[in-house]
């Protein structure tokens, strides 16, 4: 429990540096701000509008939810500011934090050397890791070692697309703005 509230305090304190400095626009892609705190001070933070369980929009509610907003919004009570929810497609968090139009990201990202260059990074709270799904009834492809020739769907801008073009050349690599239609058009084979 220790470590888990550590692991939170770091995470806080990271985010908090990031942030100081910057203030937000007041433009908000889910109909406004967030409360957290009383120092009036107000964040813009760039999230992925489709990435469940971590963020995503509820269709009732207008709102986003997910563990990341919960996180965000935690961390903005705790540390006494606000933050101003704007959700777009995951590419537009990477680049929107490198051209420094946010003051904060959370979206489901993963820490890599390039992104590095021009993000701060809070400590990583999740390890996803990669995998490769195919239709139940494909005996084709066992392994990425067989992935020469074919087509593959992934989500633009992450880090899966990064790996697959240098890793597997031979393969078709198709992107999509959200992992869902990646999903759709491999069940449609």
């Amino acid at each position: 429990m220790k470590k888990f509230y550590l692991m939170i305090t770091s995470i806080i304190l990271v985010l908090v540096l990031a942030a100081c400095g910057s203030s937000g626009d007041g433009a908000s892609g889910d109909g406004g701000s967030d409360s957290g705190g009383d120092s009036g001070e107000t964040y813009t933070v760039a999230t992925d509008n489709n990435f469940v369980p971590f963020e995503f929009l509820n269709e009732d509610t207008g709102k986003m939810e997910g563990f990341d907003m919960d996180l965000i919004r935690a961390i903005a009570d705790e540390a006494g500011f606000k933050v101003d929810i704007e959700s777009m497609k995951f590419d537009g968090v990477v680049t929107g934090m490198q051209s420094e139009r946010y003051d904060i990201g959370i979206a489901g990202m993963t820490i890599t050397e390039e992104r590095q260059k021009t993000i701060d990074f809070s400590d990583p709270y999740y390890d996803a890791g990669l995998m490769l799904a195919v239709q139940s009834d494909n005996e084709e492809i066992k392994s990425e070692d067989d992935l020469a020739g074919k087509k593959v769907a992934t989500r633009s801008g992450t880090t899966s697309e990064t790996y697959l073009k240098d890793n597997h050349p031979d393969a078709e690599v198709v992107t999509f703005p959200g992992i869902v239609e990646a999903y759709m058009d491999l069940q449609a084979g």
